[in-house]
């Protein structure tokens, strides 16, 4: 908890990037895709032909999982306890890993509640949240029945002609759906819209505690999801246009390609 604190207070004072200790410098012998970080700040890393690395905080390798078939991973997410989430669009699969990294199952969604899932992610309890763009509807689908109880149509939010959704993530009991023409819309647990973020020119966004993470051409920026207030700092030296970002209680991880860069917040 006083690193979550100390981070806090770095955020807010626009100090932590002056702040940055760089511990250790990983070299990976895969091109990394796409990362996720669970809540005990391990991480996850996803290789161009589909196998995750879970490595500790510290960088050192745990467990790798290796797919039964080679197949690209649209999305991971790890921030629920014990449960890694993985979604597979050209399958339209999905399935939960246990900390070990074994898998459940595979599994469909049922086509009387889901035509097509151009994009899936974790929400509460059993939930998922699908983009169904045959119906042009944002869908709560129970994992457990095998059924919709919420569906949102997007005709009369987002510009149907004219969207571009890349990634849909729950965070602190919102959705956000990020569409690279018009910005990021907010949605609240049930799936009423609740606004927009025009933000458009932006990389590798993230969460962390109530922050929206993202880069820009100025650097990274820090965002209040509830506030709107934003700090933005540049990147460490050494670290020029990495791919994906993860941030965890007292460390910041930075992965290009196959590089992981770890650094350490100092508290002052």
């Amino acid at each position: 908890m006083k690193s979550i604190v100390a981070f806090l207070l770095l955020i807010n004072s626009g100090l932590y990037a002056q702040n940055l200790n760089l511990i250790k410098k990983v070299k990976l012998d895969y091109t990394v895709e796409s990362s996720a970080i669970d809540s005990d700040g391990n991480l996850y890393l996803v290789s161009d032909q589909g196998i995750i690395y879970k490595y500790n905080q510290y960088g050192d390798s745990l467990l790798t999982f290796s797919p039964r078939k080679n197949a690209k991973i649209t999305q991971i997410e790890a921030w629920r306890e014990l449960k890694v989430f993985l979604f597979y669009h050209d399958f339209q699969e999905y399935t939960f890993l246990d900390r070990f990294l074994r898998p459940t199952a595979f599994y469909s969604f049922d086509p009387n509640y889901i035509s097509y899932a151009g994009l899936a992610t974790l929400g509460n309890g059993d939930n998922l949240w699908v983009l169904d763009p045959g119906e042009f509807a944002l869908k709560r689908y129970n994992s457990m029945t095998n059924m919709t109880d919420l569906s949102t149509q997007l005709e009369v939010i987002l510009p149907i002609n004219d969207y571009d959704v890349f990634l849909i993530r729950e965070h602190q009991n919102q959705l956000f759906v990020f569409d690279k023409s018009s910005g990021i819309y907010v949605f609240d647990n049930i799936g009423n819209y609740k606004k927009n973020i025009p933000l458009t020119d932006y990389q590798t966004p993230g969460f962390f505690l109530d922050k929206l993470f993202y880069l820009n051409k100025d650097g990274l920026n820090m965002t209040d999801i509830y506030t709107g207030a934003t700090s933005i700092q540049p990147l460490p030296q050494g670290i020029s246009s990495p791919g994906s970002i993860q941030i965890g209680s007292d460390k910041i991880y930075f992965i290009e390609q196959d590089l992981l860069s770890i650094f350490e917040f100092l508290q002052r």
